[in-house]
């Protein structure tokens, strides 16, 4: 008995001619080469991908360049700068050229071949754009990364549509004018994402969106606990929406660590399980509570997150109405997206990154926070007074890897920790070292290591002395365990 034949059932293969207007490309060459007024605004919102033939693109390369060197535009002078460029033969020579000349449309319905133009070639490179998203797909095993690719192609194609073009500013001035007298009777209104704190929030009116904001330190001086420390107060007392990237803790952790400057219990006790008295537990229930019902964080934790992915996934929380500031630990821990040779050279690809996460924030309209690392030049510039070293203020030099940090960034804020002494509790200044949009300064802050958390210097001096307080008043077996090692203490 002879088997049975598997069928193997494949899709019928369409075939499709590529969008295209032969006679709309040939009527814009000829409003250009008729109307010479026009013709720079013409030249200039098009490019030589918007044509479809090899011979239209080569008529369209004469043409920009007569244009551009301010040549007469006419039937000889093109033949001319074709010859000089040696296209004329493959062009169709003389005929076509003729052929194009000898159209009747004026430069006043360019328009309408324009829009032609332009929507054939976009349909070309989205088509070419989703054969990409073809081929990427059979070849990837992730489909995370298979969709961070689609939607970079997509917005990559987005973007390069985008032209800007000068405006009159008096059409403008009426809105400006708008925007700030609804300042005037509403401050509050204006406010961007709040940091808690206060000197500095009243320098900065809050975080803004588009904003590319950098926080930067040593090691261990307390860039992390900063961070979640902004986090915090945008989360629970403004109920703002906020996506941590960590690339160097687990989410976990940052809970951990949440909790503790939210419930003023140590640290240690949250990691050990050994608590100073029953009323702990229940501060870190009350905490436990706010931050699952009203706090609106999200985190990823993977370790090699890529800029588009960053991208992908904070669309999609914006996309649903989620999304009000975005964290990202640590820049010095990314990878660009980058396949050239940036990512043989540390300096390009930071700036890939920094170009990247700034023009997400753009996009997206919300302030990125990235935090970044100093290098050991301030290290080699510190002091020793009385056998204490005195650490010297951080500069925007300092920044580690890339000059385009500096550049990229709307602000750049330097947490200093002066003494090497206070390292787990004491005097701090946050340092606003530039700022795009105000002023700079540097403001005095306090630092409490067991609660992860900083303090405006008024707050820190009053939390120090209530805590002094209470130490002396607890048992003694309780300060026998909590002699926990520093480093269960440290700012990072």
């Amino acid at each position: 008995m002879a088997s049975k034949k598997s069928t193997v059932y494949e899709p019928a293969q369409k075939v499709f001619s590529m969008p295209h207007s032969d006679e709309a490309e040939k009527h814009l060459f000829c409003c250009i080469l008729k109307n010479k007024s026009e013709a720079l605004e013409i030249v200039s919102e098009l490019s030589v991908e918007d044509f479809y033939s090899s011979q239209n693109k080569n008529v369209f390369l004469a043409i920009k360049q007569l244009v551009l060197d301010n040549q007469q535009l006419g039937f000889a002078t093109l033949i001319d700068e074709m010859n000089r460029q040696g296209t004329t033969k493959v062009s169709g020579g003389v005929d076509y050229v003729s052929e194009i000349y000898s159209l009747l449309p004026s430069g006043a319905k360019y328009k309408d071949y324009l829009k032609i133009v332009k929507r054939c070639s976009l349909m070309r490179s989205l088509i070419e754009s989703c054969n990409r998203i073809i081929e990427k797909a059979c070849q990837v095993d992730s489909d995370e990364d298979a969709l961070a690719f689609a939607e970079g192609e997509i917005y990559n194609l987005t973007q390069t549509r985008q032209v800007g073009k000068l405006v009159p500013m008096q059409d403008v001035l009426g809105k400006v004018m708008t925007e700030i007298q609804n300042r005037f009777h509403n401050p509050l209104g204006t406010q961007g994402v709040l940091t808690g704190f206060k000197r500095l929030d009243s320098i900065t009116n809050g975080f803004k969106g588009g904003e590319l904001i950098v926080l930067a330190a040593r090691p261990s001086v307390g860039k992390s606990a900063m961070a979640l420390n902004f986090v915090l107060n945008a989360a629970k007392e403004q109920q703002k929406s906020v996506a941590f990237f960590s690339l160097e803790m687990t989410n976990q952790q940052l809970l951990e660590r949440l909790l503790s400057a939210m419930s003023s219990v140590p640290l240690s006790s949250i990691q050990t399980g050994r608590y100073s008295d029953t009323n702990e537990l229940s501060k870190l229930n009350s905490a436990y509570q706010v931050l699952f019902e009203k706090m609106k964080l999200f985190g990823n934790d993977t370790a090699n997150v890529r800029p588009s992915e960053i991208r992908s996934q904070c669309r999609r929380l914006k996309a649903q109405g989620k999304l009000d500031m975005i964290v990202i630990d640590y820049l010095g821990l990314m990878q660009s997206d980058q396949d050239d040779g940036r990512k043989e050279n540390r300096q390009l690809e930071v700036s890939s990154i920094t170009r990247s996460m700034k023009n997400l924030a753009k996009e997206l309209d919300v302030p990125i926070l990235l935090l970044c690392q100093l290098n050991r030049q301030g290290e080699n510039r510190a002091t020793a007074k009385d056998g204490i070293v005195q650490t010297s203020k951080p500069v925007l030099s300092d920044l580690r890897e890339s000059g385009a940090i500096e550049q990229d960034a709307d602000m750049v804020m330097f947490i200093h920790r002066p003494s090497e002494e206070s390292k787990h509790e004491g005097k701090r200044q946050l340092i606003v070292a530039k700022n795009r949009h105000g002023a700079t300064a540097e403001i005095p802050l306090g630092w409490i290591g067991k609660y992860v958390k900083f303090y405006d210097e008024e707050d820190f001096l009053a939390q120090v002395g209530a805590t002094s307080t209470q130490q002396e008043q607890e048992e003694p077996d309780y300060m026998q365990w909590s002699e926990a090692p520093q480093d269960s203490f440290s700012e990072e």
